[in-house]
């Protein structure tokens, strides 16, 4: 709930959580949709689809009873796992399609979910309105996931030109999350596993050419940070804005991702998105102007304004 609190405070309004432990997402949503709990809205994911041994299955409960992922070996099994998120409110479902940066067993580059298994996600999750984010770093397995159908590709490090195409063609949205790999190795170093931090730094410089490529082709674009990775604070949120622009895009595009894309993608834009009549006021009052200056974003005291209330 200090989360919520704290990236409403950094001026960010609604957020979708991709993956949580023990659903508290979904139930934290719950609150909020009885009127219990304030701070940033959510769309939430539930507990994301992993494969056994894969990225997300970490153990969660005191005696090892439980991962943060659902484990998920074959066709049925996600076809049943995506039906139950559903069931407890999911709205979103996060797929695990490739290894990742926190688990020790893996590589970026490891395909994680076979082609079958993604398109029943897909299919599964799209019968009943719900969109798919794919955890993808590797090449092999941002091209799977596209191939799928997904709704977004997160993180997306080391995509190839073809697949950049590919997210235009099919109107798939990329969501870089640039600062939770920056973190890593800027403030990591002796602090956290080093297997996180070689693995960061293996893959970084050509992250930040393929973020370049992205930008520069024009591909849709999502914002997002993967708050609450390695010193990677939802108060350090806007801080993404600022490295987008470092990979290419303008102060108008990284602006227009944050709200008109992201809403979009989150299936919110009726209501959000853009300041027009008849839509939920939520709006930042700033010192300085972001269409000059980026950083303008990360001012601490901002004015943040939520359903045409300052709420900071």
């Amino acid at each position: 709930m200090n989360n919520l609190q704290d990236a409403l405070k950094a001026g960010v309004t609604y957020v979708r959580d991709c993956g949580c432990a023990f659903n508290v997402d979904i139930k934290l949503h719950k609150l909020q949709t009885e009127g219990r709990l304030g701070g940033t809205e959510i769309v939430p994911s539930g507990r994301p689809m992993c494969i056994t041994g894969g990225h997300a299955d970490f153990t969660e409960g005191v005696y090892g009873d439980t991962t943060w992922g659902n484990l998920v070996d074959s066709p049925d099994e996600m076809r049943h796992a995506v039906r139950s998120e559903f069931k407890l409110g999911a709205k979103n479902i996060k797929v695990m399609a490739t290894g990742g940066v926190m688990s020790s067993t893996d590589k970026i580059e490891d395909v994680e979910f076979s082609e079958a298994e993604l398109q029943v996600a897909v299919a599964e999750a799209h019968t009943k309105r719900m969109t798919v984010a794919a955890h993808a770093e590797g090449t092999a397995g941002i091209h799977r996931a596209i191939m799928a159908g997904v709704d977004s590709i997160e993180h997306g490090c080391l995509i190839s030109d073809e697949d950049i195409d590919l997210l235009k063609e099919k109107g798939i949205y990329i969501t870089p999350t640039i600062i939770a790999s920056y973190s890593i190795p800027t403030y990591g170093v002796g602090k956290i596993p080093d297997y996180m931090i070689e693995k960061t730094k293996g893959f970084l410089d050509e992250f930040y050419e393929r973020m370049h490529a992205v930008t520069k082709a024009k591909a849709a674009i999502a914002f997002g940070t993967d708050a609450g990775t390695p010193f990677n604070s939802f108060s350090d949120i806007p801080k993404e804005l600022e490295l987008l622009v470092q990979a290419g895009a303008s102060n108008a595009e990284v602006l227009l991702l944050a709200t008109k894309n992201s809403s979009h993608l989150l299936r919110i834009d009726d209501n959000y998105g853009s300041l027009q009549v008849g839509k939920v006021a939520d709006f930042l009052v700033l010192d300085n102007d972001p269409f000059v200056d980026i950083t303008a974003v990360q001012q601490k005291d901002k004015s943040v304004y939520k359903k045409g209330v300052k709420v900071y």
